[in-house]
């Protein structure tokens, strides 16, 4: 896929994501404080990279990843090393496609854009393709790998809030550091 054409996807998945899932009702808190995860990737020095364990909370998926950080200077590189995907037996989804069509990995960095914290302020956002399917009926993983993230140092200094997500055909999974 060419690079126009894939920042041309990352934008739309991203305002896909943002229309529906930010807005709030009057007083409350945007669905990405909400549900975004406050562990931050800084790896300040690591040079030579240093490992970050990743993975969700209590969800339909289990999402577990090994990612490399390394300092780059002026900016951070987050490598996937893997990304492992499976459903969790106890907790089966209600309702949903048959089977899961995982099509974007993405990485959202932002912070309140005020006290209400009613909407967000996003300072690095990206999406990478991915394709795969994992069936409903499936007690198997699903791996990813060969996926990475540069983004600058100055994002990280203002971000509350650090948060990567799947998407599968318009749902959205978040994942964050431990």
């Amino acid at each position: 896929m060419s690079e126009r054409r894939i920042l041309h996807h990352t934008r739309l998945v991203l305002l896909i994501l943002i229309a529906c899932c930010v807005a709030s009702p009057a007083g409350s808190a945007s669905y990405w404080l909400d549900h975004g995860f406050k562990r931050i990737a800084r790896c300040d020095g690591a040079t030579q990279g240093q490992d970050m364990k990743s993975a969700n909370g209590n969800s339909n998926l289990m999402i577990q990843a090994i990612i490399t950080c390394t300092d780059l200077g002026e900016s951070y590189r987050l490598d996937f090393k893997y990304l492992t995907v499976k459903l969790n037996p106890a907790m089966p989804f209600s309702s949903a496609p048959d089977p899961l069509h995982f099509d974007w990995l993405g990485l959202a960095i932002y912070k309140p854009a005020d006290a209400t914290e009613a909407t967000i302020e996003w300072l690095y956002e990206e999406a990478l393709p991915i394709d795969g399917e994992l069936p409903l009926s499936s007690q198997k993983s699903i791996a990813f790998g060969n996926l990475s993230f540069t983004y600058p140092k100055t994002a990280v200094e203002e971000a509350t809030r650090f948060t990567f997500f799947l998407t599968f055909r318009g749902r959205v999974e978040q994942f964050g550091l431990l």
